[in-house]
């Protein structure tokens, strides 16, 4: 999870910069973690959108962390489409969990 925490922190310093006014990710688990931490940290609003299978301990720990937490769908890529749709918002940033292209 160290190294999802820095990209996402890369991620969210450049969508700051940008003037994104809050993030909406998706995740499983573990991203989801690490957006909420990078999130708070750059005091940016998250909301990370999670399917029902999502692991309660990461809710958690995304809540603990501040972010907003929205349990959508049976599966991760409903819950991707839906936080897709909400980085439509004016001001609102998608925070991809996977697609960075200093990690992948």
């Amino acid at each position: 999870m160290v190294s999802q925490s820095r990209s996402k922190a890369s991620d969210i310093f450049q969508m700051k910069e940008e003037g994104y006014q809050q993030l909406v990710s998706s995740s499983g688990g573990n991203a989801g973690v690490a957006a909420a931490i990078a999130s708070r940290a750059f005091d940016i609003p998250c909301t990370v959108y999670v399917p029902e299978s999502a692991q309660p301990v990461c809710i958690e720990l995304m809540k603990d962390n501040g972010a907003q937490v929205k349990i959508v769908g049976s599966s991760y890529g409903i819950s991707e489409a839906i936080a897709l749709k909400e980085a439509e918002k004016p001001g609102t940033g998608f925070l991809s969990p996977y697609d960075h292209p200093e990690i992948w």
